[in-house]
């Protein structure tokens, strides 16, 4: 490609720096597809299916890194922490002064995610040659609608220079210009795509504005990364943190996302819930426990197929769930009140505790009471034991 460069590379805009020498995300991309698997077990899968004559000539993986700085144009502002895939398009059809076609990508995820936040840096493309003459490739996004319940589009954060509307990304006005950053030519973003999404397609378009003669072969940058909502424990950090990726699944009727401005590398907890929908499990704070009884407790819960719930009781008040103190059952499709049941142990102590609950689509996730979760939600209970 004879042509000179005249905008940063995606090395500059959407790289990030610092060590990322260990990344809690997996991470591997090649010209037809790629496929990343997140800290909480959700696996995406990215397929690209090629306009006419458009060849991936690079494709990079953008490594996960907890030092990346924070991002004016994401939300999360870390959002660059989390890995990422950077594609240079080349050889599509160019119609001059107008749009064509680069490109479709299929996110698929192992788990229906809500509410996944798609990130854009760096996404677009430049050229000059030494006559003068120069071209530049303004990108569009279309998000594919197969039915009235295909995913829309939200703004989230940045988009400078661009309009983000239900179904399309695009420039609000292009034109020839001198330098080219986030907002001029390239796009910069953080776009909800809305729903319980198993998998979306995203439609890259190229824009060309020239100057002069042709500048050389057409190229677009794409760089894209995905995060998910994630609901998190309040219990005291001794007894571990547990974190969920938001999906159809929740103890009530819903579950709201906590710490949405950054994203996490290790399951983290928040200092106080103050959006527990399932408020009626425990109406007045206090379980009767006698050694040898047993203790039901009825659980409200919102499925779209059948799941898991589990739960501890720290019945020693020693600051840590045991594996004798869980207690686990299976819930039905749809909604339903499944029963946990306990037998109070001998080495009961009476007085303030904790109640941790999870439920999830898979019973191995839930072995434990702390850590990362693919699916579902956690909820903690301050408790009162009494006689």
């Amino acid at each position: 490609m004879s042509t000179v460069l005249v905008a940063a590379t995606p090395a500059s805009i959407a790289s990030a720096a610092g060590d990322s020498t260990t990344p809690p995300w997996a991470m591997v991309n090649s010209p037809e597809r790629a496929r990343a698997v997140a800290p909480s077990g959700i696996t995406m899968t990215v397929t690209k299916k090629m306009a006419t004559g458009t060849r991936i000539s690079q494709a990079d993986v953008l490594p996960a890194n907890a030092k990346a700085p924070a991002d004016e144009y994401l939300i999360p502002v870390n959002a660059k922490a989390a890995a990422g895939i950077s594609d240079l398009y080349e050889g599509f059809r160019v119609r001059p002064n107008g749009w064509t076609d680069v490109a479709s990508l299929t996110f698929t995820f192992s788990k229906p995610v809500r509410n996944p936040r798609l990130h854009v840096a760096g996404t677009g493309g430049a050229s000059a040659d030494k006559a003068g003459n120069r071209e530049d490739y303004w990108p569009g996004l279309r998000l594919a609608q197969s039915n009235a319940g295909s995913p829309t589009f939200t703004k989230v954060a940045g988009f400078p220079g661009f309009e983000v509307s239900p179904q399309v990304i695009a420039p609000t006005a292009v034109g020839p210009e001198q330098e080219t950053t986030c907002g001029v030519v390239y796009m910069c973003g953080t776009a909800q795509v809305n729903g319980m999404i198993s998998s979306f397609t995203l439609d890259l378009l190229a824009r060309n504005v020239r100057r002069g003669l042709p500048a050389g072969d057409p190229f677009v940058w794409g760089v894209f990364r995905i995060t998910f909502e994630e609901d998190a424990s309040d219990a005291p950090a001794s007894y571990g943190a547990a974190t969920h990726s938001i999906s159809a699944l929740s103890i009530g009727p819903d579950v709201t996302a906590d710490l949405p401005d950054t994203i996490s590398f290790t399951p983290r907890r928040v200092a106080t819930d103050v959006d527990d929908a399932a408020t009626g499990v425990l109406p007045d704070g206090t379980l009767r426990a006698q050694q040898g009884e047993r203790i039901r407790l009825s659980v409200p819960m919102r499925s779209a197929s059948a799941a898991v719930l589990a739960g501890w009781i720290d019945f020693n008040r020693d600051g840590v769930f045991q594996p004798s103190e869980r207690a686990s059952v299976s819930a039905p499709a749809g909604s339903s009140r499944p029963v946990l049941t306990w037998t109070a142990p001998r080495e009961v102590k009476h007085g303030p505790t904790w109640v941790r609950l999870r439920t999830a689509a898979s019973p191995e996730t839930l072995t434990s009471p702390s850590g990362w979760a693919a699916t579902g939600e956690v909820e903690d209970y301050r408790v009162t034991l009494r006689r």
